[in-house]
């Protein structure tokens, strides 16, 4: 039995958004707007306190458009999480910003473009940058600065414009940048190609080439691909689950619909995070994956594990074969290669 080690939890506290991101893997406020009542998170934050979790990240749809907001984070605050903040940064205003500094929340806002005619672009909303860029004076004349950090989604409209959102982080005393590919879920999933998210090897390269350039920024980036955790054979599985904003239970942000392992609303959030329940969903996993029979006469099928299950699941309605086997494949031969000539090298030292 694998020992479970969970990191923090991550809410999805409303669907209700003020953009319209073509991306946007909720498809948030295309559907019936839910949100997570303020009385179930107080509760949920009050049982995860108990139980030792250090960290929750407040997200959703756009977070501040829940009407309990600053109850939620306040909350989160009286019970001495480390609170992060996922934001379009469209509504931060100089009394929200002081709500989130006494808090001292961390806040990621997405920022897709180094101008308005990109960023508008992807999220559907006329003056939305130059709010960003307003909600940013704030934080600097509060010197909270080294506490935000912006989050780009990768795409055909902005791959382009990196290196010009590394240079606006500069400018505006903004430390670490984030990118990550697009998500095939939400707005994206019946839609996106081979045009719309790029060629992620060309991605990663670029991003290797300005992390390189640009040593005084922190540059975070996705992995090209990714090997689902809950298949591994590890003896500790470290956990960020999701609370969607119906209150179904998730092990992974990824992961949605009948991935659910149980709803706040019917059970207490660490009765669904036990160790068993957990350990019982990647057993299942496993038996699944021996099970899959594409992947059965593969030779690479304990280093690759079927790939990531949550975009699996979401592109083809099954747990195995992301779509990714070629890539992961290559990348496994590079390794070989990169081994064999450390040892060849090593025999005449």
């Amino acid at each position: 039995m694998k020992k479970v080690n969970i990191l923090g939890v991550y809410f999805e506290i409303t669907s209700k958004c003020n953009a319209f991101c073509k991306y946007c893997y909720n498809d948030s406020s295309s559907q019936k707007i839910k949100n997570i009542s303020f009385e179930k998170i107080e509760e949920i934050f009050y049982n995860l306190k108990k139980s030792n979790i250090k960290e929750v990240t407040i997200s959703g749809g756009e977070p501040l458009l829940h009407s309990d907001f600053l109850k939620i984070l306040e909350c989160a605050n009286k019970y001495d999480f480390n609170i992060i903040l996922f934001t379009n940064g469209m509504l931060l205003n100089d009394f929200i910003i002081r709500k989130i500094i006494e808090c001292n929340a961390k806040v990621q806002i997405t920022l897709n473009g180094s101008n308005a005619k990109i960023h508008e672009k992807i999220n559907n909303n006329k003056g939305s940058f130059k709010k960003i860029i307003n909600a940013l004076e704030i934080f600097d004349l509060y010197e909270y600065l080294d506490n935000v950090y912006f989050k780009t989604i990768l795409q055909s409209d902005n791959f382009c414009d990196t290196e010009n959102i590394i240079l606006l982080a500069k400018k505006n005393n903004i430390k670490t940048v984030s990118f990550t590919f697009l998500t095939y879920s939400g707005r994206e999933k019946f839609k996106i190609n081979g045009s719309e998210y790029g060629d992620r090897i060309i991605y990663s390269e670029r991003m290797k080439q300005l992390t390189k350039k640009y040593p005084d920024i922190k540059i975070d980036y996705s992995s090209v691909v990714s090997i689902c955790k809950f298949c591994k054979d590890i003896d500790i599985l470290k956990v960020y689950p999701k609370v969607d904003s119906s209150g179904n239970v998730f092990l992974c942000t990824l992961f949605e619909n009948e991935l659910s392992i149980g709803s706040c609303y019917e059970d207490k959030i660490m009765n669904i995070l036990s160790v068993d329940k957990i350990n019982r969903f990647c057993n299942n996993l496993k038996v699944s994956y021996n099970n899959f029979e594409k992947c059965k006469s593969c030779i690479y099928r304990e280093r690759c594990k079927g790939g990531c299950c949550g975009i699996a699941h979401i592109k083809y309605n099954r747990l195995f074969d992301d779509g990714f086997c070629e890539i992961r494949i290559a990348n496994f031969l590079e390794e070989l290669k990169a081994k064999r000539v450390i040892m060849e090298n090593q025999k005449y030292v």
